[in-house]
């Protein structure tokens, strides 16, 4: 219902969402590392569509799968 032309980016959001909130509490560190990288990109405008921090978003989920705890 959040986003009913384009499901799979509200899906795609919402894992991220799952996985960074673990993070901080499982991977801070990489968690910190996705932050920066959010912060600077979108809240500076430099957003342009381009997924700017999919690296630090996979280093969130490697983290935590050497932990067991993703997938969630």
């Amino acid at each position: 219902k959040a986003n009913p032309e384009n499901r799979t980016e509200a899906c795609r959001r919402l894992e991220l969402k799952l996985t960074t909130c673990i993070a901080e509490r499982h991977a801070a560190s990489e968690a910190d590392e996705h932050r920066r990288c959010y912060n600077k990109v979108f809240l500076t405008g430099l957003y342009n569509g381009l997924g700017h921090c999919i690296p630090y978003e996979e280093a969130m989920k490697q983290a935590l799968r050497s932990k067991g705890l993703y997938p969630v």
